[in-house]
């Protein structure tokens, strides 16, 4: 809680917002909890509008969710890249055996001009 503690340092975290009636220029800051969500206050009013409440149990579990589509999507473009690397081996090899192929017939053309 490096955030709640740099501003509570400062004399600008929750303790000090609630004790002063005019708070001036200075930006206070603390983690939002229950306690605020369900205030009736601007503050409790801004976070129902703008903001879910949530447990820690939920944020971990939304996070593994993520985390979990990002690596599927990864997995997903990975193989399409093998795909890709596969089809242009592939592509690679036709096209040498043909160079080959066509060397090899040029050089028994000209064994044949030249006899």
């Amino acid at each position: 809680m490096d955030f709640e503690n740099h501003f509570e340092a400062r004399g600008c975290g929750k303790r000090h917002w609630k004790g002063q009636q005019y708070h001036g220029p200075e930006m206070f800051g603390w983690v939002a909890r229950v306690d605020d969500y369900r205030s009736y206050t601007p503050i409790g009013s801004w976070l129902r509008k703008y903001s879910d409440l949530k447990t820690i149990v939920d944020l971990k579990n939304e996070e593994a969710r993520k985390t979990g589509r990002l690596e599927e999507s990864l997995d997903k473009r990975v193989e399409a890249m093998d795909r890709n690397v596969q089809e242009l081996e592939y592509e690679y090899n036709q096209t040498t055996q043909l160079l080959g192929k066509a060397e090899e017939d040029m050089k028994k053309l000209i064994q044949s001009h030249t006899e």
